[in-house]
């Protein structure tokens, strides 16, 4: 079975853009359609850049408040359960930041890599990565993420939340669950020396 996904992971600093991008050029190279999605991009199919998580009875008691602009908002709002996801800075860019700074940092709160429970945090990552795993199966092109398997949950669990290396490995056991049928290939850039690339 062929890949569909391609992971690139290492450090901060450790080249795993350009590495990403080399990949993603050699692969059109030899016309073998693919995707890449760098870190930071706001609409990555596997992790949520830029989006709160909130439940939606603050939700509307946001939007009572702020009746007069929450047209820039709603667009972006999508339901899971009792709770709103929001993508609260592709709102912001879509509205020429019309949204009040006010609203903006309430919504912000909700941040789901720091702004909710980590165990929240953890079952929106992997309901993220089942959804993206069942699309991308029923599709030809292979598609190249960067850092969201390693980096992005490291940060998240031991630096943010400090939920311990258990519970990061339990985590990220479960994305590889999920992305198995997908035939994976994983790229880790290994850095000799971490303390000069972190700091110098």
């Amino acid at each position: 079975m062929k890949t569909k996904l391609v992971i690139v992971e290492g450090i901060p600093g450790s080249g795993k853009s350009t590495l990403s991008r080399y990949i993603h050029d050699m692969l059109n190279t030899h016309q073998i359609e693919s995707e890449l999605f760098l870190e930071g991009n706001l609409r990555h199919p596997a992790d949520y850049e830029s989006v709160a998580c909130m439940p939606n009875e603050e939700l509307d008691r946001l939007r009572s408040i702020y009746s007069e602009v929450f047209h820039y908002i709603d667009p972006f709002v999508s339901l899971n359960g009792n709770d709103s996801l929001i993508a609260y800075v592709l709102a912001q860019q879509s509205a020429q930041n019309e949204i009040p700074s006010s609203l903006y940092e309430e919504i912000r709160r909700y941040e789901i890599y720091d702004g909710v429970p980590v165990e929240k945090h953890c079952e929106l990552m992997i309901q993220r990565w089942k959804s993206f795993v069942k699309d991308q199966r029923e599709k030809e092109k292979l598609m190249i993420l960067e850092c969201c398997f390693l980096q992005n949950p490291g940060c998240a669990l031991l630096a943010r939340h400090d939920a311990g290396d258990d519970r990061f490995i339990q985590h990220v056991s479960q994305i590889a669950e999920q992305i198995q049928e997908l035939n994976p290939i994983l790229f880790y850039l290994k850095q000799p020396n971490v303390r000069e690339i972190m700091i110098g």
